[in-house]
């Protein structure tokens, strides 16, 4: 068996070099394959094959991106961009170099670190060097919504008929044991706890998980497919007359992926859903602009009443103490240039077997690594892309402008309070999208 894996761990390798190559809509429809079935082969084949092969196989995907992004520059021989963002971009390389070199901890955990921390700008830059017009995005952003739906009904099937029976059978514990070192009794019901959520009254309630074995990753995949269909990217009507519009069937797509979304009962996929409502009611004048203003202003004002509920029980080790603890730890333990790679975040704390102080908020870990130097130019980095989102939208009053705003909005405020909102799996193909729509062509 373990040669058989080997077998299409190889015959995987030459696919990704034939997709970056071709740099185009293809690639990304590659890459949504691999992120959904990459962790059900793995698991498959957990119980004949050793760790290296395992992250060998995770990694194909992202080496892939990397790839893609190599060869372009090599094609182009030039890198774009003005003076001040080309010498900002080599001040963060430097300080990323820094801190990986610098750390105290293991190079295996600063290397796991450097990946996350560097997602959004891998896939920001994809989005922007992608071959790709305006006809291949409709035809991309179709295959998005088709992924969405296939891990809708699935994920519907495992959750109401197959259960964790299914994933014991199929040796998920061994695949946890051989990824990252959990044992059997560490288990909930034979799964990881992030299958269940505690978050009302502390009552373990069973996720929808979907074949991506990752209920996190699932969540965003099936939500990416509602707000392309909600912002009208996809249209879910269609016209009988001037004055008249039925549904079609992408209209049953989105109610379908709506409920699902709502399914994964993640607190950032429901604060996602109300700020993409915001944003496309804003936008497209569903309401009156200064109503849907103060709508917002109200809402902002409700979750910071509830993020204040959780500093004030940080003494008590709930989800949102955990959330904000997580932030303001990331600032008060961090410095000018950082504290390394791979001192914060819960994952490279698994892996190094070290206590931490600062996880479960993105932003927290991020600056707590990199610093406050590194973090300020981060945020000049996506200040400047979301001009570009304004000023397209401003040019072409489009509605993939909408929907990448939307997106850009949620994911920065999710990722302040989440440290698994960044993840090749799941949020990758968000920052490729609005990369994509910071392109002129794709609106012509």
């Amino acid at each position: 068996m373990s040669y058989i894996f080997i077998i299409i761990c190889f015959l995987y390798g030459l696919c990704a070099v034939y997709f970056a190559k071709k740099n185009d809509y293809t690639m990304l429809c590659f890459f949504l394959v691999a992120v959904l079935f990459q962790n059900i082969i793995v698991i498959c084949f957990s119980n004949t094959v050793s760790s290296i092969w395992i992250t060998i196989f995770s990694l194909v995907k992202e080496v892939m991106l990397y790839f893609a992004v190599f060869l372009y520059i090599f094609r182009r021989k030039k890198i774009t961009g003005g003076k001040k963002t080309i010498i900002l971009s080599l001040v963060l390389v430097i300080i990323f170099v820094e801190n990986l070199i610098v750390t105290d901890t293991s190079f295996s955990a600063s290397v796991i670190s450097l990946r996350q921390c560097i997602i959004p700008f891998l896939g920001i830059t994809i989005g922007k060097n992608l071959y790709i017009d305006d006809k291949k995005v409709i035809k991309l952003l179709k295959f998005i919504v088709h992924c969405s739906i296939f891990l809708a009904i699935f994920g519907l099937f495992e959750l109401i008929i197959l259960g964790d029976e299914f994933w014991i059978k199929l040796g998920y514990a061994q695949y946890m044991y051989v990824k990252q070192g959990t044992l059997s009794s560490q288990l909930f019901k034979g799964v990881t706890r992030n299958f269940y959520t505690w978050d009302f009254r502390n009552i373990p309630i069973r996720r929808i998980v979907s074949i991506t074995a990752d209920p996190l990753a699932t969540a965003h995949l099936i939500f990416i497919g509602f707000a392309i269909i909600f912002s009208g990217c996809v249209n879910s009507f269609i016209n009988k007359s001037f004055t008249k519009k039925n549904p079609n069937q992408y209209f049953v797509y989105m109610i379908l992926l709506f409920m699902c979304s709502f399914l994964s009962l993640s607190k950032a996929i429901f604060v996602f859903m109300a700020i993409t409502f915001a944003v496309i009611a804003y936008y497209k004048k569903i309401f009156p602009p200064k109503l849907v203003k103060y709508g917002a202003v109200i809402g902002g004002v409700l979750i910071l009443l509830y993020i204040l509920r959780g500093i004030q029980d940080m003494t008590v080790a709930t989800a949102t103490s955990n959330h904000v603890v997580g932030l303001i730890n990331g600032f008060q333990h961090s410095s000018f240039l950082g504290k390394g790679l791979g001192t914060a975040g819960v994952m490279t704390a698994k892996i190094a077997n070290n206590s931490i102080t600062t996880a479960e908020s993105y932003v927290g870990t991020y600056v707590q690594q990199i610093g406050y130097i590194g973090f300020a130019i981060t945020l000049i980095y996506f200040i400047n892309v979301y001009k570009q989102l304004l000023v397209n939208w401003k040019k072409y009053r489009n509605r993939y402008t909408i929907l990448a705003i939307a997106l850009f909005l949620g994911i920065i405020f999710e990722m302040f309070f989440s440290e698994s909102s960044v993840s090749v799996m799941g949020t990758c193909i968000y920052f490729i999208f609005i990369g994509i729509a910071t392109k002129d062509k794709i609106y012509k």
